[in-house]
């Protein structure tokens, strides 16, 4: 997520305490500027029955200028669009076990303008532009709707690239600190003594069965996590020599196990594991449980 373009609807999701009603009045405020003149432009033209005037002299140069008109405004709606739908696929995700009270509605309204709004701007400028009775007309045309789509930009409180991003955390604070249920990742010892006394510097591999890295199915519904810790010895001169390794085996189930498993995937320790069992862990790993 970018911060510093962030528009008022999006700040009016994230704000909170004593910003929290101004924002929710600024993108009130915003709403209510933007429909009405993308409205009254839309009811005047098509009200009066505005037609292209094809004959009049100048029009060449009004089609040239409804061409760059064209690609101005395509960047600014892409722009707008592709920010919004990041936002709003990011936090609707990460809430939607437990929604913002009342802030719902502010990604309803920010897919309604950079989105829907924008979609309709960008067509509504083939035909706003080629009405136009001279190319000055036209540039002003074109500097309206530029303006209508950024006037929730405008509407932006002053709040420095800390001040978003604290926000932004608060929200993802939430959402982390939101406590798991115990159904919905079970973990059980099953093999070893346990992983309690285990020192800082003790070498220790990690093995996951069926290997999550390896292109097999997998649709059952458990796992194991297998840990290697290294019996240490000092050798003549007082290095520590890792001798033999005892394993500890833990059950994970649950509902949402395959996530946690998913998760494991992406840990560097499974590929140590990979290295050092291909040269001398797997020789004799019936051992070791």
């Amino acid at each position: 997520l970018d911060g510093p373009s962030y528009n008022i609807y999006e700040i009016a999701y994230l704000a909170r305490g004593t910003a929290n009603w101004k924002t929710r009045t600024m993108a009130s405020v915003a709403l209510i500027v933007q429909l009405l003149f993308v409205a009254m432009l839309a009811l005047y033209n098509f009200s009066k029955n505005t037609r292209v005037h094809v004959e009049e002299i100048d029009f060449s140069k009004v089609c040239v200028i409804m061409g760059v008109s064209t690609i101005l405004i395509a960047l600014t709606v892409k722009s707008q669009f592709s920010d919004s739908k990041k936002f709003n696929e990011i936090f609707t995700t990460i809430t939607r076990s437990r929604p913002l009270r009342g802030k719902k509605r502010f990604l309803i309204l920010n897919f309604l303008i950079n989105q829907v709004l924008g979609i309709f701007v960008f067509f509504f400028n083939f035909y706003f532009i080629l009405v136009s009775d001279s190319p000055t007309e036209a540039v002003l045309n074109s500097i309206a709707l530029a303006f209508i789509l950024e006037i929730d930009d405008f509407f932006r409180p002053n709040w420095d690239d800390d001040k978003l991003e604290d926000a932004a955390a608060q929200v993802l604070k939430d959402y982390i600190a939101e406590p798991l249920s115990f159904e919905e990742v079970v973990v059980e010892r099953i093999a070893g003594r346990g992983l309690l006394d285990i020192a800082d510097d003790d070498k220790l591999y990690v093995s996951i069965d069926p290997d999550p890295k390896m292109k097999m199915p997998h649709d059952g519904d458990h796992f194991t996590v297998t840990v290697y810790v290294a019996n240490r010895e000092e050798d003549s001169e007082v290095h520590s020599i890792a001798t033999s390794y005892d394993a500890t085996v833990y059950h994970v189930g649950g509902t949402k196990q395959h996530k946690f498993r998913s998760a494991l995937a992406k840990f560097h320790c499974l590929d140590n594991f990979r290295d050092f069992c291909s040269t001398r862990l797997c020789q004799d790993q019936q051992s070791l449980v």
